[in-house]
């Protein structure tokens, strides 16, 4: 007790000093988010500034890293809060079009024949004495005075052109109609799901809005029948146009919570297959035109902001309306794009999300130039979900949600549904990979899957490709089929050039995969967790010999097997997302603090991102790096757990060391930990057998990490994969023989098998699954930080130091078995 008291306070003193010396280099500290529960983090902050990397044989140019505004499971306590992240997200990645967007974008939504007439018919615009807008006052009061007359104007220009719910024509990809209670006829072809057959998104718009006018019956008598709230809106006919500057529209903030709520100042609902029905319509299982009444994000199409010239301010507005476009994002889960725009008395500004940021136009005159206006309105309403940047083979159909997906099997269409109607995981933030997982169902064979949707960088190895190597390989997540249609990229849905300036294009990609058992962490009993981890490690050995580096080894991507599997498959390893391909000639790459997950990222890796001397050359990346990853997976196992379903309360501090935001801090926390510490207790439930199997993994890797360290300081060369081959059997023979004595042990013990699986009676149990969305204030909290966390500025001790591990819930609904990206 004594020797480790006197270790805790080395430890401090290690941790002082890392703070004090990096507090030199920094000018302010870094804000942090927090979570209530440690169900496992995710990947690590990216390094604001670029620079470069040495590598020892050249230098490789950074990839410019910003933060992720994905959150914590406990959500954004404020709206502010949220902003900060979005700033720093969007920051780098946003994206003038200069005088195409907005202008020539969408120059055939409406002719000039048919904007001619327009004008001549409408009461909204005066073109004589001076062309302006009727009812937008010239010199507002405030932006108050701006509201109901840009309602009266948009509804105008929505019901000249019979844009109205009543005629939402369905998408090119669509269910026909439904034959019984579970058969439902496709008609459409492969190349229909696929965006860009010869025509841009803006172009199919143009189609879209040229073939509703003369529509039969979709005439809307006035422009006050699509206004929210007129007093004049027929029961059966939604609106479209709502002004909810004074509606608290409810957010979707972490795993579940909805108290964090905003107000757009106009909200355009969609309709159409691709929208959410209301919630009761689905629980009887029908579609109706009422569907989605009450303006909400999840039924948003656009979501609109008005200024006065004199209140407005670019960048804190382009923030302002991104906190909608994620919401949106996030609650209708089938997004690809969302179009905002941000209007005053004088200008419309036009802002188009997606995955690579913000691309947005320059201020429009609407008085001078109100066929862009016309044009631009009709876009945010239009009635095609495609053109509105709806997935459209994202449907729903009698009260249940299909995912559509060509099989090149038969070089067909497979209809799936979707379990609970929503995605089982959701990135939350708006740039980046934008993952997506749904839970699904093949009606026919009622076999069960998992579909990824992820939008990759295009320089980066697609993961089917990884996935189509490891077919086969025990220990790993097989492939079923994939889906990468060749022109939905990001340059495509915003009609640019790939080689932009300023620009990293991405792709999408859809993986359907097998579905596994639960994570890891939720272990059942001793010989299945060790069994499951056992076999993930072999996992890893099988894509190691295959030429096949994870790099992203982390309590999420570790899975039970399926029930009953055999040896080999009780545990697997997901996601490839992060894996690299090692070429077998040349050398190994270099370690990179951007891959992995911070609490789990390897000491070399965290030392990647210090400064170090001119001259260090950093080993290579390697399975070492992963399995000191992989035995930093089952420390928080046994140091978090004080039994399956029962955190301990308190969290022990050096896990939350581990991942904090201060590369120096995580370092000297891992490094006293292999060095310093005598090893903690574990609880008695893991016992012996786990106490051997930690005392025996980090001996092992006492002498790696040294032998590493000081090949990095001797300035050696890398090895090549060759090289490291023999060295690689011998090491994962080695801790694959301590799991399995670990394994051996746990059989031989009297059988205790408790009544209930987590050990607890359903009521106690209840009580130890991880505490969700909302934590009080007198509760310790959690530095949660996402994919793309704001990296340490300084390091001072931070006011919002995290008391528990982080967490990524990868839940969205109450479902047991779900994968986790």
């Amino acid at each position: 007790m004594a020797k480790q008291k006197i270790a805790s306070r080395a430890l401090r003193d290690q941790i002082v000093t890392a703070q004090a010396s990096a507090a030199v280099d920094n000018d302010k500290p870094t804000s942090s988010d927090h979570a209530s529960h440690p169900i496992p983090p995710c990947t690590p902050p990216r390094n604001s500034r670029p620079g470069s990397i040495e590598t020892g044989i050249t230098t490789i140019e950074e990839t410019p890293m910003t933060q992720s505004s994905h959150g914590p499971d406990r959500g954004y306590g404020t709206v502010e809060e949220q902003a900060s992240f979005l700033r720093e997200e969007l920051e780098r990645h946003k994206l003038e079009a200069g005088d195409k967007f907005g202008r020539t974008t969408f120059l055939d939504t409406a002719t000039k024949e048919q904007l001619k007439k327009f004008f001549a018919d409408t009461n909204h615009f005066t073109l004589n004495p001076k062309k302006r807008w009727n009812g937008i006052p010239e010199v507002p009061a405030s932006e108050k005075t701006l509201y109901h007359p840009y309602v009266v104007i948009i509804s105008g220009i929505l019901s000249y052109f019979e844009v109205s719910a009543r005629q939402m024509v369905p998408p090119v990809a669509t269910l026909g109609p439904a034959e019984g209670a579970e058969d439902t006829t496709l008609n459409m072809s492969p190349d229909a799901l696929i965006s860009g057959s010869g025509q841009t998104v803006h172009e199919r718009l143009a189609t879209k809005l040229g073939d509703n006018k003369g529509v039969d019956n979709t005439t809307l008598d006035t422009s006050d029948a699509l206004i929210s709230g007129s007093g004049l809106v027929d029961d059966t006919t939604p609106q479209l146009v709502h002004d909810t500057h004074a509606t608290k529209l409810s957010h979707i903030e972490g795993a579940d919570n909805t108290t964090l709520k905003t107000s757009p100042d106009i909200l355009i609902s969609g309709f159409g297959v691709g929208f959410w029905p209301d919630s009761k319509l689905v629980q009887s299982s029908k579609l109706s035109s009422k569907s989605s009444l009450k303006p909400t994000y999840r039924g948003c199409a656009s979501p609109l902001e008005i200024k006065t010239e004199k209140n407005y301010t670019f960048w804190d507005n382009l923030i302002q309306i991104a906190v909608y476009a994620r919401q949106c994002f996030i609650q209708q889960e089938n997004r690809f794009f969302v179009y905002s725009a941000i209007l005053t008395e004088t200008f419309i500004q036009l802002f188009q999300f997606d995955r690579a940021g913000v691309m947005y136009s320059k201020r429009i005159n609407i008085h001078h130039h109100p066929r862009h206006f016309v044009r631009i309105i009709l876009a945010l309403a239009s009635p095609d979900p495609e053109a509105l940047g709806l997935d459209t083979s994202i449907q729903w159909c009698e009260g249940k949600r299909y995912l559509i997906m060509p099989t090149r099997a038969e070089n067909g269409l497979v209809r799936y549904e979707i379990e609970n109607h929503k995605a089982c995981f959701l990135r939350r933030a708006i740039r980046g990979r934008g993952t997506c997982c749904w839970n699904v169902i093949d009606p026919k064979t009622g076999d069960k899957y998992l579909a990824k949707d992820c939008w990759r960088s295009v320089d980066r190895t697609p993961e089917w490709e990884l996935l189509e190597m490891a077919k086969g390989l025990e220990g790993v997540g097989q492939m079923i089929d994939h889906w990468e249609p060749e022109e939905m990229s990001i340059s495509c849905l915003r009609g640019i050039d790939r080689n932009t300036p300023n620009f990293r294009d991405r792709t999408f990609c859809r993986v359907l995969l097998e579905r596994y058992g639960k994570p890891i962490h939720q272990f059942d009993g001793k010989k299945q967790l060790l069994s499951a981890f056992r076999d993930a490690i072999a996992g890893h050995r099988n894509l190691w010999n295959k030429g096949i580096l994870h790099r992203d080894v982390s309590i999420n991507n570790i899975l039970m097997g399926k029930e009953n599997a055999p040896v080999g498959n009780r545990g697997v390893v997901i996601d490839l997302d992060m894996a690299i391909l090692l070429n077998r000639e040349g050398s190994l790459a270099g370690v990179d603090f951007r891959t992995g997950t911070r609490i789990f990222q390897s000491i070399m890796v965290l030392r990647s991102q210090m400064k170090q001397k001119p001259g260090i050359i950093f080993p290579a990346h390697d399975y070492l790096d992963d399995l000191e990853s992989l035995f930093y997976v089952l420390c928080w196992i046994c140091f978090a757990y004080d039994r399956p379903g029962l955190l301990i309360r308190p969290q022990p501090g050096f896990l939350c060391l581990w991942e904090e935001l201060n590369p120096e801090i995580a370092s000297s926390s891992k490094r006293a930990f292999f060095h310093d510490y005598a090893l903690p207790d574990v609880s008695s439930w893991f016992g012996e057998p786990f106490e051997t199997l930690l005392q025996n993994f980090r001996k092992f890797l006492v002498t790696e990490i040294s032998r590493k360290d000081r090949l990095m300081h001797e300035k050696a060369p890398r090895v090549s994969l060759e090289d490291l081959k023999a060295d690689a059997t011998k090491h994962y023979a080695i801790i694959l023989g301590f799991v399995d004595d670990a394994i051996k042990e746990v059989e031989a013990l009297p059988d205790a098998s408790p009544l209930f699986a987590s050990g607890l009676p359903p009521a106690a149990a209840s009580l130890a699954t991880p505490p969700r969305a909302s934590a009080s204030p007198g509760k310790r909290r959690s530095n949660d930080i996402p994919e793309g966390s704001p990296s340490f500025k300084k390091s001072k001790a931070n006011p919002h130091a995290p008391r528990v591990p982080s967490t990524l819930s990868m839940e969205t609904s109450s479902m047991d078995d779900f994968f986790t990206y």
